[in-house]
């Protein structure tokens, strides 16, 4: 239990995390632009939770959890080919599937934590359900961090061994940007600079967009490490209190 609510956790914080840093950092979207792509998932989970518990009192609830964690993992998994042409209408779909399906994850793990417990301790159940769960964006954000962080140097330092002296596709491409700087500026030496400086940025780019394609491909696997898990949790008793915490 502790396991699944941490690594949701993580993919919920981990998702909030990674997209407004992509739109902003490799499409150059402001705040605005970035809240508004990142509300497209609030949309479709505002909408699910009135019909949310009939489907807990029909269908068990490791079915609603296993059914969550798979859509989850193929929404992340739609973002694993990002390229830096890559803007906000390209997310419509994987946001739309992960505020549908985040719901279908987290209350029937809620549920599922107050199982186990007489009703005098779910008050103490809950609070540990938000703690792990809490924990497990913190936990999985520091690991994003160091991903990024690594992965990016590492990326950069794969990209520009590629482009040495002995490479024509590269020569070509730094001569004619030298040259477009050429017919503006008219100084050589500037030119070639610029050029350089160009390259440079276009390198970091490139890195940017590997790096956060294989993190949205981490967290997918994550979460479908997780649906074995999700076949041993307790079923719930008829009486456990509403899940009430679950929002919160």
């Amino acid at each position: 239990m502790i396991v699944i609510v941490s690594t949701v956790g993580a993919a919920l914080y981990g998702v909030s995390y990674l997209l407004p840093q992509f739109l902003g950092v490799v499409a150059g979207y402001n705040a605005e632009q970035s809240g508004a792509i990142m509300l497209l998932s609030e949309l479709p989970a505002f909408l699910i939770m009135p019909v949310l518990p009939r489907l807990l009192g029909k269908f068990d609830f490791r079915v609603l959890v296993i059914t969550g964690l798979l859509m989850y993992a193929i929404s992340c998994m739609l973002d694993i080919s990002l390229t830096a042409q890559r803007v906000g209408h390209d997310f419509i779909w994987s946001q739309l599937i992960r505020g549908t399906v985040q719901m279908l994850a987290m209350m029937p793990l809620n549920q599922a934590s107050m199982a186990a417990v007489s009703r005098e301790d779910s008050g103490d159940a809950a609070g540990l359900y938000n703690m792990a769960r809490n924990l497990g964006g913190s936990i999985g954000l520091a690991i994003i961090g160091t991903v990024i962080d690594r992965r990016t140097t590492f990326h950069t330092a794969m990209i520009s061994e590629s482009f040495s002296a002995n490479s024509l596709i590269g020569q070509e491409h730094l001569s004619a940007n030298a040259a477009g700087w050429l017919a503006r500026t008219g100084d050589m030496a500037y030119s070639q600079m610029r050029a350089l400086g160009q390259l440079s940025v276009q390198i970091q780019q490139q890195a940017v967009v590997m790096t956060y394609s294989e993190t949205f491909y981490l967290l997918g696997i994550a979460l479908l490490a997780c649906i074995p898990l999700a076949l041993l949790l307790k079923t719930p008793r008829r009486n456990a209190p509403p899940p009430s915490s679950a929002g919160h």
